[in-house]
């Protein structure tokens, strides 16, 4: 497997597919959310569905996103590292059950 391009299911696209159709909305194209936030809201979202196909890791969240044509900004924080942030999604209050 290459280290640029990240062992993708399709039970995991799939999953993803989902999960964005039920836990995010689109927003304009200046609102950022950082994708560690979605990164860990999806990982809940599978833990919450019982589904059977692990934690999916930083790099295919980021691919899974990047496939979804969501744009990533790597944009500077308050706290002072560099964070990547996705444009245009917002996260909805279906995350939690």
């Amino acid at each position: 497997m290459s280290k640029y391009l990240p062992e993708i299911s399709p039970e995991l696209e799939t999953a993803f597919m989902v999960f964005r159709a039920e836990c995010t909305e689109r927003a304009a194209m200046t609102y950022v959310t950082p994708v560690f936030g979605i990164r860990a809201a999806f990982r809940a979202w599978i833990r919450d569905n019982d589904l059977p196909i692990g934690k999916p890791s930083d790099l295919q969240v980021n691919w899974l996103l990047d496939d979804a044509n969501v744009p990533l900004e790597t944009l500077p924080s308050r706290q002072g590292p560099r964070m990547l942030h996705a444009c245009g999604i917002r996260l909805t209050a279906g995350v939690t059950k």
